[in-house]
């Protein structure tokens, strides 16, 4: 716990910038502010961070299964391998926020903003996605089929694959986009291959601006 290593912090304190690996679980951070935090691989499951400032941290690996982060700012925050399972993050702003291979199982995405935002290879099996925000969204290797209230306008709205590696899976009754990335048919994912969709996905979402 937190008040095991800092004094408990008044709302709308600052931080201090590194704290990877700790033990934040079931901690009271509502409105505290960790702008370029180092939180790798932290346990904050359960943690109260409604509201908090997460802007560029450093999140890799982080467990934050069944976290409060409604309303919390992750503009720009690596994500990536974090785990989210249960967590509410209705009306995060997660904007350019890395999510890449993050486990999202059972999260509540509702009225996030995911604009820009990168989920290759995220688990978003019963996701609630309603309302979410998906403009230029990369969902690149990402199985869509079992996610919640994801509609055709989002997906409209984001970028993924249409054929070959990497493939975005979508339900039946979703018709894929027409400016998704047609990729080269492999089994086996490359970093050409990745660099390849980077590209196409920079150049469709710059051209939307």
């Amino acid at each position: 716990m937190i008040d095991r290593i800092f004094p408990v912090p008044e709302i709308g304190d600052a931080i201090p910038a590194t704290l990877s690996g700790l033990d934040l679980a079931m901690s009271n951070l509502n409105m505290c502010r960790f702008p370029l935090a180092d939180l790798f691989g932290a346990d904050l499951r359960g943690a109260d961070l409604r509201k908090a400032d997460l802007t560029e941290a450093n999140l890799r690996g982080a467990y934050l299964s069944g976290a409060d982060l409604r309303g919390a700012d992750l503009k720009g925050a690596d994500l990536s391998g974090a785990y989210l399972g249960g967590a509410y993050l209705s009306g995060a702003d997660l904007t350019e926020a890395d999510l890449s291979g993050a486990d999202l199982t059972e999260a509540d995405l509702s009225g996030a903003d995911l604009r820009r935002a990168v989920l290759r290879g995220a688990n978003i099996r019963s996701t609630d996605l309603s309302d979410c925000r998906m403009g230029s969204t990369s969902l690149r290797s990402v199985d869509c089929t079992a996610a919640l209230n994801l509609s055709q306008q989002q997906v409209n709205a984001a970028f993924g694959v249409k054929s070959g590696v990497g493939l975005t899976l979508l339900r039946p009754n979703f018709a894929c986009p027409d400016h998704w990335h047609i990729a080269e048919d492999k089994e086996e994912d490359s970093n050409e291959a990745i660099r390849a969709y980077v590209r196409a996905w920079a150049t469709w979402a710059n051209a939307r601006q």
